[in-house]
């Protein structure tokens, strides 16, 4: 597959994604797409989330899987294409260790 055609998958979902957790809500928990790695035949999104504070994230990675059914037909309401991609949400370790670090920085 192209490089321009996956860049626009990228673009495309990056902006979609985020668009139905920023309706969807997660009350006090913030939840944000960090990243996205597509695999060559569009068929699976690695999402990367990063969840703040740090103590909600069980509870949104729990919900962002059982509405995975329903961010993919909000993407299928956007896209024409042959197949949804299937999503994989995993937690962001770099903003993960990023929130560690200011963390200590601000006990110091």
């Amino acid at each position: 597959m192209s490089a321009r055609r996956k860049e626009k998958a990228i673009s495309l979902l990056s902006r979609l994604i985020p668009e139905f957790i920023k309706k969807f809500g997660f009350g006090k928990t913030i939840v944000t797409v960090t990243h996205l790695e597509i695999s060559d035949d569009l068929r699976i999104v690695r999402v990367l989330v990063g969840v703040y504070p740090p103590d909600g994230e069980t509870q949104a990675m729990a919900l962002l899987a059982k509405k995975n059914k329903e961010i993919r037909k909000h993407i299928g309401a956007h896209v024409r294409w042959k197949f949804l991609p299937e999503l994989i949400f995993l937690t962001d370790k770099g903003e993960k260790n990023r929130q560690r670090i200011e963390e200590l920085l601000a006990k110091s």
